[in-house]
Formats: C-alpha cells, structure tokens, sequence
C-alpha cells in the first residue's frame, strides 16, 4: 500500500498530512478509501471486494499510518449470521 500511496497525486498528498499533522482528518480518511477502492476495483468495477480482502487492506492501512484504528475502517457487522457490512467498502460507495 505505501508504494502504491507513494505513486499517486493524491497519496502522496495523505502521506505528507499524516507526517505533518500525526493523524488524518475525516477528508484525508475519505481520500484513502476512495484511493484504496479504485484501485482494487481498476480492473473490475462490478467486482466485489471480499471480507478478508477488506480486513487485510485495513489492516495496511494502520501499518502505513500507525495513529489510526483498523475500526475506523473495518467493522464486520454481522446480520443474522449471513451478511456482513464492511465500512471501508460504504465509505467509498456513499461518497
């Protein structure tokens, strides 16, 4: 994730935030989402991004930004043991 945040515009742009400042605004957390989810859906837009997927891509997200909490990017919720609804992924999608 970081090679790829330190190849774009705009992640470059979030990576000298987070240096300055130590953390990411709300703005910044939409950004990287928005990033995030272009990418893994580049190739694919009716692709969905699996739950593991999602975990996996928070879980690089707090490794870049160590300040930030995986739940601020991923809360499984589980409905009647069948569905799951995954922040990262909404986050993206009602913006």
């Amino acid at each position: 994730m970081l090679n790829y945040l330190k190849k774009t515009t705009e992640g470059k742009a979030l990576l000298s935030i987070y240096k300055k400042s130590g953390l990411l605004d709300n703005s910044s957390r939409r950004k990287l989402c928005q990033l995030i989810v272009r990418k893994e859906l580049q190739d694919d837009p009716d692709k969905s991004i699996k739950t593991p997927r999602l975990l996996s891509l928070s879980q690089e997200i707090v490794q870049v930004f160590p300040k930030e909490h995986i739940s601020t990017y991923f809360i499984p919720y589980m409905n009647y043991g069948k569905y799951m609804i995954i922040k990262i992924y909404l986050t993206f999608k009602s913006h």
